[in-house]
């Protein structure tokens, strides 16, 4: 006979108290991951309509004017825990750049270039692959042999689905 208590250790044989406080949960935080899935997976689509009225740095300008008056009232509000040090401050500063400017930047100057959401797709699922190979070199962190796997295989799914789209064309239903 095993004992009880090996059951409360394992994540997915929680004991009922830990159901009850998942239930206690606030809505909007039980809905965050799909409302994020939502925004973030319309991102290419809704930029390349925007493209058609706007020029790319002024449509991301714009985006996160409007972002930004959406947080920042819901960050007073919430009051998240901010960086302490000008360290953490810089890094979040470098991380922001590159990843809103530079990435999103790129991808809608891509857009507007006339390569395809799918093309553009491509070319960004190719950047953990990409840091996975510089990684060793600029932080001294290998990619395991199944981290590899997992990277291939992400990459052959998005491939897949990217390739399986550009050759279904919609139909008139009239």
């Amino acid at each position: 006979e095993t004992p009880n208590n090996t059951a409360s250790t394992l994540p997915f044989a929680a004991e009922p108290h830990h159901n009850q406080d998942m239930i206690k949960r606030p809505l909007w935080l039980a809905a965050a991951p799909v409302i994020f899935l939502l925004l973030w997976s319309a991102g290419f689509g809704i930029a390349k309509l925007g493209l058609q009225h706007a020029e790319p740095l002024t449509l991301l300008a714009l985006r996160y004017t409007c972002l930004l008056a959406l947080l920042l009232p819901l960050a007073l509000i919430l009051r998240p825990p901010m960086p302490k040090t000008k360290r953490a401050w810089a890094d979040i500063a470098i991380t922001g750049f590159l990843i809103q400017v530079v990435y999103f930047g790129l991808c809608y100057i891509a857009f507007k270039s006339g390569v395809s959401a799918g093309g553009v797709a491509i070319i960004v699922c190719l950047q953990p692959i990409l840091v996975a190979l510089a990684a060793p070199y600029t932080v001294g962190e290998a990619t395991s042999r199944l981290g590899w796997i997992g990277l291939v295989l992400g990459l052959a799914g998005a491939a897949i689905a990217i390739l399986s789209r550009s050759s279904l064309q919609a139909e008139n239903l009239w």
